[in-house]
């Protein structure tokens, strides 16, 4: 079976844009997804007020907004609508440590987190090791899922961490994820108590996570100002249904945003090599899976709840509180992103919410795959006239150190150059542009190899010489197949 052609595509993400106008299989793509969303509105109550977005490189494709913010209203919402996020505050989290962690203060993201909190103590009856930080991010920490003080915690971490002596892990650290929002507030509360003595969660996000990105409409406490423009939540016969304020378990799921300053956050995931906020290793890091599931679509990892879907691997986080329920997503591999925010999810269909983003992008990911894989096919190569032409070869054996001479044709053929070797028992290689016009990249795979041939070693970095007064090539090399070529003039 042949790899995907999403490995292809992704050779190119760099040089590819999805320009105007959209394309048409991807617009209907788009129009589709609108009609799905449109269609769990509850017409009658004008509810819930729903937020969606796609976006691509630097580019929204598509955003559009549905219902109304109050109980059968008119009052449509935008970009700016504020709703609250529940556990995407999680997100802030892992950040945070990250971030910690590359300035120094945490040695290791394996260390145990009584290492840096001595006052932190849980029973743990099926092994002799302490909870490290990473798994608490992974969500396989064992920790119960609710702190001692459940949702609504007016206390410190003081009070909490005496109550937990007394409490167990629910199962062996490391094993299995088991969700656990009292992880997340232990994280949030007490590294930066101890670390940046006393300076709080929230402070700490704000300066240095939301000023930076410039999210101006994300925060913590739901003040008059942020009720201008907020999609409010509502329970079933259409009143407003009260803010919970969650106090010490604030990490766990405490925030507002909007869809504007949630693109902003996911544009950090989706290209993290343009991005100053964390180093680009952090970030793939933080992306990366820690377990698979046994159903093998379903993946977990710091703080993602991930799946597998049309050969992708889509990073996303939920979140809910009080009737909102949200959907942070990312593809960092096609640099391809979405968010989905919901006011009521009172007033939504059974069984619809859950799988949402699963059912957009189970529309949308085949066909943006195929449209970069037609994008790549119609990319213009470079003037082939320096490249092409006749070349004698020789091949170094890098165990004896016999050179063997053959001579090779380059020709140009749609979007690459094509070396042909006379001898019939070395096979034709691409050539395959990148960007530079001295630097290209040699594919030694066949077009239709599979995954496993594709990823053995198949690419190599290929060097053209510089032009001659006639401005062609007077030569190349392949230094990874001990390769080097003359031009036969």
């Amino acid at each position: 079976m042949a790899c995907n052609l999403a490995d292809h595509v992704r050779n190119y993400q760099a040089f590819l844009s999805i320009t105007d106008p959209i394309p048409e299989r991807l617009s209907m793509a788009l129009t589709k997804i609108g009609d799905y969303v449109n269609s769990v509105v509850n017409s009658t109550a004008q509810l819930p007020a729903i937020s969606v977005n796609i976006f691509y490189q630097n580019r929204t494709l598509w955003s559009s907004h549905y219902g109304s913010k109050d109980y059968k209203g008119e009052n449509r919402p935008n970009d700016q609508t504020v709703y609250r996020i529940g556990s995407i505050t999680k997100v802030f989290v892992v950040l945070m440590v990250y971030k910690f962690y590359e300035d120094g203060l945490i040695y290791s993201l394996d260390d145990p987190l009584s290492k840096y909190v001595p006052e932190f103590y849980i029973q743990n009856p099926y092994t002799n090791g302490n909870v490290t930080i990473r798994q608490i991010m992974s969500q396989m920490s064992g920790l119960p899922r609710e702190a001692p003080c459940f949702y609504i915690c007016n206390t410190t971490s003081a009070e909490q961490l005496q109550l937990l002596k007394n409490r167990s892990l629910v199962m062996p650290p490391g094993t299995m994820p088991s969700y656990s929002n009292l992880g997340y507030a232990l994280l949030g509360r007490l590294l930066p108590e101890k670390l940046l003595r006393n300076q709080t969660f929230e402070g700490w996000v704000s300066e240095r996570i939301l000023k930076p990105l410039h999210m101006t409409n994300t925060g913590f406490e739901i003040t008059e100002g942020v009720q201008q423009n907020m999609a409010f939540p509502h329970v079933e016969d259409g009143s407003r249904m009260p803010f919970m304020t969650i106090y010490w378990i604030a990490p766990a799921g405490q925030m507002y945003s909007t869809l504007e300053d949630l693109t902003k956050l996911s544009r950090i995931f989706t290209q993290p090599s343009k991005q100053t906020l964390l180093r680009p290793a952090s970030l793939w890091e933080i992306m990366s899976p820690v377990n698979v599931a046994p159903d093998g679509f379903t993946l977990w990892g710091a703080p993602w709840e991930t799946q597998l879907l049309e050969h992708y691997v889509v990073r996303g986080k939920g979140g809910s509180i009080d009737s909102y329920t949200g959907f942070f997503t990312v593809v960092p591999e096609l640099q391809l992103g979405m968010n989905l925010l919901i006011s009521s999810n009172t007033f939504m269909k059974p069984g619809v919410t859950p799988k949402m983003t699963h059912d957009i992008y189970k529309i949308l990911l085949p066909v943006i795959n195929q449209t970069l894989f037609d994008l790549e096919g119609s990319s213009k190569f470079p003037d082939p006239t320096p490249y092409v032409g006749s070349y004698t070869v020789n091949i170094t054996n890098v165990i004896t150190s016999e050179i063997t001479t053959v001579s090779v044709q380059v020709t140009a053929k749609d979007d690459v150059l094509v070396v042909r070797f006379y001898n019939p028992i070395l096979p034709d290689f691409h050539v395959l542009y990148i960007g530079n016009k001295f630097i290209f990249q040699a594919r030694f795979a066949p077009p239709f190899a599979s995954c496993l041939v594709e990823r053995l070693g198949s690419y190599e970095d290929f060097y053209f010489f510089s032009f001659n007064e006639n401005g062609v090539s007077t030569g190349f090399k392949i230094p990874g197949r001990a390769m080097e070529a003359t031009r036969i003039f």
